[in-house]
């Protein structure tokens, strides 16, 4: 299956996360898990709460030694509570998706997504998913509390 492709199955699972969630957190961690089973990749996915400059991990799914390590690589330059658009690390075959959630104004949850791929490359189309994940949620997290 090539990227496109694969990225629009992803689409579907993350509306249908929407369908079953009855909280703005719950929403969040429903779109990560429908992701995170829906990837053959060896990789990790981490949902942080942010408050007051604090980041709680509320949910670690995928390979052990990945979340052990995530949350370091880029932390300190990332992860802020200003930040309004994802971010993207590549250390060797190591690759790093950092996408901050804003509720009401201020961004109160970070996913991190990080993967071991030496063919992976990084395109518009990742930014472009991204950019639309995070609209999606952005529109549809006002309707839930």
């Amino acid at each position: 299956m090539n990227k496109s492709d694969f990225l629009d199955e992803l689409r579907l699972h993350i509306g249908a996360a929407y369908d079953y969630a009855n909280t703005r957190e719950e929403f969040i961690r429903f779109m990560i898990e429908a992701v995170y089973e829906k990837t053959d990749q060896e990789l990790s996915f981490t949902l942080s709460r942010s408050s007051n400059g604090i980041l709680t991990t509320i949910l670690s799914l995928g390979e052990e030694k990945h979340n052990k390590e995530q949350n370091r690589l880029g932390e300190g330059f990332f992860l802020t509570d200003k930040m309004l658009s994802g971010g993207y690390i590549n250390k060797g075959a190591e690759h790093v998706f950092y996408v901050p959630i804003p509720i009401d104004g201020r961004t109160s949850y970070f996913v991190t997504v990080q993967f071991t791929n030496h063919n992976y490359i990084y395109t518009r189309e990742d930014r472009i998913f991204i950019s639309e994940v995070l609209q999606f949620i952005h529109v549809k997290q006002s309707t839930l509390r």
